[in-house]
């Protein structure tokens, strides 16, 4: 992932959460992209969500894609399913949600 702005949330909030991110599983590469209102739901190849401004590459927050928030976003954009490969990178991240959800507070 590139050097990006990231927003207070991101930077006070959510280091535990963005840190984890970064040293186990990566972020990725955009595979899936929904503008909505002024914000940007990204979702990368290794199953994690960016939420990023519309305007300027700015993150304000990233986490680690569940199916439902998968399935939401690419209804969303017309695809009728979450790619194969997305698919099962997010079903392998499962154990990954757990302790993502265990350091948020």
């Amino acid at each position: 992932m590139k050097t990006m702005k990231m927003s207070k949330h991101a930077q006070q909030d959510r280091t535990d959460r963005l840190v984890y991110i970064a040293t186990t599983i990566g972020f990725g590469e955009i595979v899936i992209e929904h503008r909505h209102e002024d914000v940007r739901e990204c979702i990368t190849d290794t199953g994690v969500v960016m939420i990023k401004s519309l305007t300027e590459d700015f993150l304000i927050t990233a986490y680690i894609c569940d199916i439902d928030k998968a399935m939401a976003i690419c209804r969303a954009i017309g695809m009728a399913q979450v790619p194969n490969a997305l698919y099962r990178k997010i079903l392998k991240n499962r154990n990954h949600l757990h302790r993502q959800n265990t350091i948020i507070f």
